[in-house]
């Protein structure tokens, strides 16, 4: 079955719900579209005291780190837009996830999708 689902000007390349095996466990992304390599993609979670949830991005040595602050809320927290990172073939490819703290808190559920543009 070849599914395609699109949404405004993109296309939804790959969409994942993950659960990881700890709550500070990173996350990796090894990233290929269209079978061009665009690099990792690491998912690191940390906790700081009084601050709200906020998103740090560095890319180094072809890792894309993205650095996830207090994103402790069984609510979730996430992008409120999707984070560009890179271009295949001409056409823009984007990150957009979200992320829960379920049961009491002890797990961590991690959805995102990779967007290319149509």
């Amino acid at each position: 079955m070849n599914t395609v689902i699109k949404t405004g000007k993109y296309e939804i390349v790959e969409s994942k719900v993950l659960f990881l095996d700890s709550l500070d466990s990173e996350l990796w992304i090894h990233l290929a579209v269209d079978g061009e390599l665009l690099g990792d993609i690491q998912i690191q979670f940390t906790v700081q005291e009084k601050k709200e949830p906020v998103i740090r991005c560095e890319l180094e040595n072809n890792i894309l780190t993205i650095i996830c602050v207090n994103f402790n809320q069984s609510f979730g927290s996430g992008t409120t837009e999707p984070i560009e990172i890179g271009i295949v073939r001409g056409k823009s490819v984007k990150f957009h996830m979200w992320s829960y703290l379920m049961g009491h808190q002890k797990v961590r559920k991690i959805e995102y999708n990779i967007f290319r543009e149509i």
